[in-house]
């Protein structure tokens, strides 16, 4: 009786991994940048973030290195910081009111971008040195 439930345990155990599993490669299959005028998404399909334009204090370019993040995907730092990393090379920073946070993430047309966001009034500063 004991080694039908160990099966159990383990079949239940497989049967959320791969749950799990399918969800994270369903949720990270594939990555939005999206602005209408009204509000900026980015991120993954099952983990992204939208935030209104009256939300975001500033834009900037960036390059983004992928290393200095920890790596790719959703990345945290310190609670104040959190990227949406792809790879390294072009990005934005956007400065937010909601919580002070900062995002940052891969943009390949950062130009096109940034112009529709200063267009709607959002401060674009230049990018640091």
């Amino acid at each position: 009786m004991a080694e039908n439930s160990d099966v159990y345990v383990v079949r239940v155990t497989y049967g959320i991994v791969l749950v799990y599993l399918v969800w994270m490669i369903w949720a990270c299959s594939r990555y939005i940048v999206y602005f209408d005028g009204q509000s900026i998404i980015v991120g993954y399909i099952g983990w992204k973030v939208t935030l209104a334009i009256n939300e975001i204090e500033s834009a900037e370019k960036v390059d983004i290195a992928w290393l200095k993040w920890g790596g790719m995907g959703w990345r945290i730092r310190g609670l104040k910081s959190i990227g949406y990393i792809t790879k390294s090379g072009p990005g934005i920073e956007i400065q937010t009111t909601r919580k002070g946070r900062k995002y940052t993430f891969n943009c390949a047309d950062q130009h096109a971008l940034l112009s529709e966001m200063k267009r709607f009034q959002i401060q674009v500063k230049e990018k640091k040195s």
